[in-house]
């Protein structure tokens, strides 16, 4: 049986190399980098974080049904601090766009 920190390690890197379209809304790649309407790209991120949600967590159910029952539980307690990682992020990057295009 694999180490369990070399199983999370591998985990973490698969879950960090995992596009994450819902992310970084000002690079030129993103889902909604030309939508320019606050409302619009209200809709446009909410699309794309359910969208990566979505994925995030098929790709989540696949890696922790090969896990034995000790790392499965590690592995739920770091997805859980990601999510707080990630909800954090967001909310910095979402105060730095306050008032929208309406300001």
């Amino acid at each position: 049986m694999p180490n369990v920190c070399s199983v999370l390690l591998l985990c973490l890197s698969l879950l960090a190399s995992f596009p994450a379209h819902a992310q970084h809304m000002n690079v030129p790649d993103s889902p909604c980098a030309q939508v320019v309407v606050t409302s619009d790209l209200i809709d446009c991120l909410s699309g794309a974080k359910a969208s990566s949600d979505t994925e995030l967590n098929s790709l989540y159910q696949r890696i922790r049904v090969r896990l034995n029952a000790s790392e499965a539980r590690q592995l739920t307690e770091t997805q859980r601090l990601w999510i707080q990682y990630r909800n954090a992020n967001c909310a910095a990057e979402r105060s730095l766009s306050e008032g929208g295009t309406a300001s």
